[in-house]
This record gives C-alpha cells, sequence and structure tokens, in this order.
C-alpha cells in the first residue's frame, strides 16, 4: 500500500530530493508520515469514535516515529511535531 504511494507520487519525491535537498530517507520519512495521517483522519481505522483499531494504532506509532526521525535530522521542529501530533489526536477524537 505504501509502496503503491511512493509509485504514484513520484512528482512529490522527486520535488523534493532532487530539488529541495532532501535526502532520500528524510523523503521517505516525510511521505511515509503523510501517508499514516491521511490513513488514519479517514476514520475507516477507527472501533469507535476517538479509539483506533490495531491497524490504526500501528499507523498512529508509524506518524510518531517518522516525525521523531524527521526531528532528528531537524527537518521537523520538537514545536512542529507537537503541534503536528495534537491535531491529529483532535482529529482522532471526533471521527470514527
Amino acid at each position: 500500500m505504501i509502496s503503491a504511494e511512493l509509485l504514484t507520487d513520484d512528482s512529490f519525491a522527486n520535488r523534493i530530493i532532487v530539488q529541495g535537498g532532501w535526502s532520500v530517507p528524510d523523503a521517505a520519512h516525510l511521505i511515509i508520515k503523510e501517508f499514516a495521517c491521511s490513513a488514519i483522519r479517514t476514520g475507516e481505522l477507527h472501533i469507535y469514535r476517538g479509539v483506533l483499531n490495531d491497524q490504526g494504532k500501528a499507523y498512529l506509532k508509524l506518524f510518531k516515529v517518522c516525525a521523531g526521525n524527521l526531528m532528528t535530522t531537524h527537518r521537523l521542529t520538537e514545536q512542529e511535531a507537537v503541534e503536528e501530533l495534537r491535531e491529529l489526536y483532535d482529529e482522532i477524537a471526533a471521527i470514527g
């Protein structure tokens, strides 16, 4: 599923790697983080409102790991990561 997304989104990946000067791992972390966030926001990974199923929990963990890696390489500040996570938790609480 993620590899199919990366294959169809090559223009974005190309832009951030070639034109933006991002490393391939950083670009992959960004794309996977955004993919996980989008999947969670559909509401399809919820047991009921505010509660993720096991797959949703795995996607949330993937989001956090990728955000952490982006913070390590200074592509994402701690403040940005905290804000993104807070927004995602707010959406999890409201949908499902």
